[in-house]
């Protein structure tokens, strides 16, 4: 009963957060897709934009495999951002586009889904088991919204930390 009622709290909070912004963000399933997670240190999240988008409003979900925490962050300055790769991170990262550290203070957890949604609408999502210690986790095919679902076209990058900001090498 605990859970739940927490549980509803933030997602309640979310969504009101998000009306006060003057409205969720007009993005479409799969016009955004989670191309690669950092989480050691620099902490990241690589994303792909199919086309120009205003992500005012939108939020980042992280819930643990385990289903026993779910953390939420919510763009609330205005944020626009053109077709292709950008980031959001926690602290200052160069070129990324929104900081998270507000709303995740404590390390991204090593297993995870992470959601992108505008008002309860799931954009993307992506489940991963594990981190690297020092590389990225980065899909290694072109953007794709349903192929990036397939664990199997995910792998550590081979550059050290990743390649933030840019199209990701192939997997081997």
């Amino acid at each position: 009963m605990r859970i739940v009622l927490s549980l509803s709290i933030v997602l309640a909070a979310g969504c009101g957060t998000t009306e006060s912004l003057g409205g969720c963000p007009e993005i479409e399933t799969g016009q955004l897709i989670i191309t690669e997670v950092h989480g050691d240190g620099a902490e990241w999240i690589e994303i792909f934009s199919t086309q120009a988008l205003d992500i005012t409003g939108l939020t980042v979900s992280w819930e643990q495999l385990t289903g026993k925490n779910i953390r939420q962050a919510l763009v609330r300055d205005e944020v626009k951002v053109a077709q292709g790769y950008f980031l959001i991170a926690k602290g200052e990262f160069p070129d990324s586009v929104f900081d998270f550290g507000e709303d995740l203070p404590s390390k991204m957890w090593s297993s995870a889904a992470v959601t992108l949604s505008s008002c309860g609408k799931k954009i993307d999502q992506v489940i991963y088991r594990s981190l690297p210690d020092e590389a990225s986790l980065q899909f290694g095919n072109p953007p794709d919204a349903t192929g990036n679902d397939d664990e199997a076209s995910w792998c550590s990058s081979t550059d050290i930390p990743g390649s933030p900001g840019e199209e990701n090498p192939p997997c081997l």
